[in-house]
């Protein structure tokens, strides 16, 4: 990842912190200098909410998750069912068995069908009861040559990130690198 791919990821997310139309733009940065295909919020709790910004290469997907997908999201309901602390970085493997992903609607009918796999996702608290997704999505198919970074790892360099104890921590650098 170069640095000034990653410095202009961040200035892109101040950027939409203050306007809300760069959103999209910024999310594209989060998922360029994460090597995924695309990034988004999830909204966890309240269940019924759906993601309503979303990088450009995943606008398709989400019109058909907001169009109905929402409520088979087989990961949002793991995380009711396994009550999941904000905070947490994890991924579709700790959620569930590759059996599972196998048997699973949602991911085979619906995220295959926009090639995407498996996701990274940072469970963020807005302070006001609700929890969102920070999701990094993943190729359904392998990367390619030169994108090998595991969203995870990229997840973990962002959560590197985030400023020091001690320091501010409020805005979209902690939306996306806060614990």
């Amino acid at each position: 990842m170069a640095g000034t791919s990653f410095l202009a990821c961040i200035d892109a997310v101040y950027a939409a912190s203050l306007d809300p139309g760069p959103w999209p733009e910024a999310l594209a940065r989060v998922s360029e200098v994460t090597s995924s295909v695309g990034a988004l919020p999830i909204p966890v709790v309240p269940a019924e909410a759906v993601p309503l910004v979303v990088s450009e290469r995943l606008t398709e997907a989400n019109r058909d998750y907001g169009a109905g997908w929402s409520q088979y999201d087989s990961r949002v309901r793991a995380s009711h069912r396994l009550a999941l602390r904000p905070g947490l970085l994890l991924t579709d493997a700790a959620l569930f068995t590759p059996e599972e992903i196998a048997r699973d609607p949602f991911y085979q009918e619906s995220l295959r069908r926009h090639g995407l796999g498996f996701g990274t996702y940072r469970l963020i608290p807005d302070g006001a009861g609700a929890l969102a997704s920070v999701s990094l999505q993943r190729q359904a198919r392998p990367l390619a040559p030169g994108r090998t970074r595991r969203p995870r790892d990229a997840a973990l360099r962002l959560d590197a990130s985030r400023p020091p104890a001690g320091a501010r921590r409020d805005g979209p650098l902690t939306l996306i690198a806060s614990r």
